[in-house]
């Protein structure tokens, strides 16, 4: 217990040498440091080898393949020493293990000239990213000098819930009485001064569209449509976006069929492509105009877009340790002084259990003053299926919670008029196939039955639907066939009783487009109540009405797609904490200053990231341990709509709170004891 008061990253890259030396400059131009290296510094890249030469006649990838090479020696973070009261690098470190890496790389290509260098790593590893024939793999590790060998895992591009389409309506004075950081402390922290002034966060995601107004950009979509990704640009950096890389390329896929496409090819605009990283860099750090956006959790801190997809695909844990490389050493001087406080991978796979170098890196990073936080995963409430890179034991895992923004608890409301209830509410469960009810105008009409619409309506049939709403069940044919059907009769809406009990589905399928009419699903109980009212006479729907249903018990529970832990193989617990991660509005891509409504703990973790740059800003001499135990151990435990606990493979510690975080005066260390899986018997 403690008490207190109140890189070098060295890249290769698929470029001729006139290409090299025009990138490397511009790289040192959009970096944090200028152009200014002495004789014998050196620069931020070094671009050296044509990767891609060795694929032009191999076109079958499973020849070939990437690396993960990790030498005997300790990386530079493992040694690092006090200079002037600060950590440094130490210098006879730093060209040890230069030599060491120098021969090394001489014996690795003296076995093949296919084997190429992609990254070299020496901040947070001692070892190199490379690609080689897959024939040659035990020679490799077999080497003298290599500690271990591994193939380079995939991250998938990120993948969110259907309801992230929805963009974010103006809110006026809603947005700023009720949003995500103000429901975590957020706001009230910013009152007493606490905005992440100095502090310097990495997003390693997709890039940061660095146009949008969030960022202090231009504003407006034309500033977007306007940046060539692959070319530098005026716009960056900027006051708000400091620094950056693209890791990658816009053609870069590490699951590409087409090998060429899964070699990075480093660029210095890491605009991004994806509109993932931009909304998660608005919830870390944006400037919200109060209207479509509001302020993210540490809006006064610097951003650094580390981006490491491509414009489509997935990508490699060899780029993204390239990117907490960088976050070491973001100008590869060997002076760690520089170094980020905070960086946010919103980013991952189900099940994890962490590949030995990664896990690795990270706790590298993090001991060299990093706080690493990671998003727990979107698969839901399923044991052992959290994610990594956060299952990595010095990562902070993060689940997603619900706050208190109306459209987390307050929901659109349809109304049935019968002969014996002339008013019964039931709330809006529509999907992607069928025009949004609140962009449909006034749907009124008589419910007509329609059956199951598994076959063309009769002519008599579609007499009666027309400019009427269609009652159907479900079953048989697609939802894509139904609601076909009754637009084609001219129905102007659709109304679905589910055939299964439980709640209703968002109802979806493969469409072009969206229908032109709205289409509903209600349960299987209150469908056969409007059957037996339509024996009795006519029932009447309305679609859109002003009403809304409130569920004030969903406030601060966890989200449904949030993933469950442990950690798989060991039980390690994670997730370790929970933020606001359902219908989080932040910047939207290319929207220039509109805002967008996205879901998952990919929403979650960046408002844990902002979260610690308050933290080391408040407690500048704290370590990540440090700061990762003061927000566990204040974090509120949660409970569900029935004030039932969620166990804490779910929640973690609890939801965080930022101004019980930031007062606690003391250190808790280890700040989460995991016991592994314990087998207990059961006699009777």
């Amino acid at each position: 217990m403690r008490t207190f008061s109140s890189t070098s990253l060295k890249l290769t890259s698929k470029l001729t040498s006139s290409k090299t030396t025009v990138a490397r400059l511009a790289a040192c131009a959009l970096l944090t440091t200028a152009c200014t290296q002495q004789k014998n510094e050196p620069a931020p890249f070094t671009m050296t080898q044509d990767v891609s030469a060795i694929f032009s006649t191999r076109p079958d990838p499973a020849t070939h393949a990437f690396f993960l090479v990790k030498l005997k020696s300790t990386p530079l973070s493992r040694s690092l020493i006090s200079k002037d009261g600060a950590a440094a690098v130490d210098p006879s470190a730093l060209k040890a293990l230069d030599l060491e890496q120098t021969e090394m790389m001489t014996k690795i290509q003296a076995l093949s000239s296919d084997i190429k260098i992609v990254y070299r790593y020496r901040m947070i590893l001692n070892g190199f990213a490379i690609v080689a024939p897959t024939a040659l793999q035990e020679k490799i590790g077999a080497l003298a000098g290599v500690a271990h060998l591994e193939t380079a895992g995939n991250f998938e591009r990120p993948v969110l819930p259907s309801e992230n389409t929805v963009i974010a309506p103006t809110m006026g004075q809603a947005i700023q009485q009720r949003n995500s950081v103000k429901f975590i402390g957020g706001a009230e922290a910013h009152a007493r001064g606490l905005r992440g002034q100095g502090m310097k966060v990495g997003v390693i995601d997709t890039g940061i569209d660095f146009t949008h107004a969030m960022f202090g950009g231009a504003g407006t979509e034309a500033a977007f449509k306007a940046v060539a990704p692959d070319q530098p640009n005026a716009g960056f950096p900027n006051a708000k976006v400091v620094g950056g890389v693209d890791f990658v390329g816009t053609t870069y896929n590490a699951a590409a069929v087409d090998f060429l496409k899964t070699v990075p090819q480093l660029d210095v605009n890491p605009i991004d492509e994806g509109g993932h990283g931009t909304h998660v860099a608005g919830t870390v750090a944006g400037l919200g105009d109060g209207v479509n956006t509001y302020d993210g959790v540490a809006p006064d801190s610097s951003l650094y877009a580390l981006k490491v997809f491509g414009a489509n695909g997935s990508t490699s844990d060899t780029v993204v340790i390239a990117a907490l490389e960088f976050s070491a050493d973001p100008n590869g001087d060997g002076d760690i002084s520089d170094r980020l406080d905070v960086v946010n991978l919103s980013l991952g796979s189900g099940y994890g259990n962490g590949h030995i170098l990664y896990t690795e890196a990270i706790r590298n990073l993090t001991t060299a003053g990093v706080s690493v936080v990671a998003s727990g995963g979107n698969s839901g409430d399923v044991s052992y299926i959290v994610g990594s890179p956060g299952v990595a034991e010095d990562a902070i895992s993060v689940a997603a919670s619900v706050d208190d923004m109306d459209q987390n608890w307050k929901f659109s409301a349809a109304k049935f008029s019968t002969l014996e209830k002339p008013e019964i509410l039931i709330e809006v469960i529509e999907g992607p196939i069928s025009k949004p009810v609140a962009d449909s105008g006034s749907v009124v009409g008589s419910l007509v039955p329609a059956g199951l619409a598994d076959q063309d309506f009769s002519p008599e049939l579609k007499t009666k639907l027309a400019g009427q709403i269609a009652f159907i069940d479900r079953g048989v044919v697609s939802f894509v066939e139904k609601v076909r059907r009754a637009q084609e009769a001219g129905a102007i809406g659709v109304v679905v009783a589910n055939s299964q009990p439980g709640a209703p589905i968002a109802m979806g399928g493969e469409v072009e487009k969206p229908f032109e009419i709205p289409a509903i699903m209600i349960t299987k109980e209150f469908g056969a109540e409007l059957k037996e009212a339509l024996l009795k006479g006519g029932v009447t729907a309305e679609l859109t009405t002003p009403f809304k249903i409130e569920k004030p018990e969903l406030i601060d529970t966890m989200a449904g797609f949030s993933s469950r832990g442990p950690r798989s193989i060991d039980a390690l617990m994670k997730p370790e904490i929970s933020a606001p991660g359902a219908l989080i509005v932040s910047a939207e891509m290319g929207g220039g200053n509109a805002g967008v409504q996205l879901s998952g703990t990919s929403m979650a973790a960046p408002h844990m990231a902002g979260v610690m740059a308050l933290m080391k800003q408040t407690h500048p001499t704290l370590t990540p341990a440090e700061l990762k135990s003061l927000v566990m151990s204040t974090s509120k435990t949660m409970v569900d709509e029935k004030n039932v606990m969620y166990p804490i493979a779910r929640q973690g510690a609890g939801r965080v709170q930022v101004l019980k975080a930031l007062a606690t005066p003391v250190v808790l260390l280890p700040s989460s004891l995991s016991l592994g899986e314990v087998t207990v018997e059961s006699r009777k």
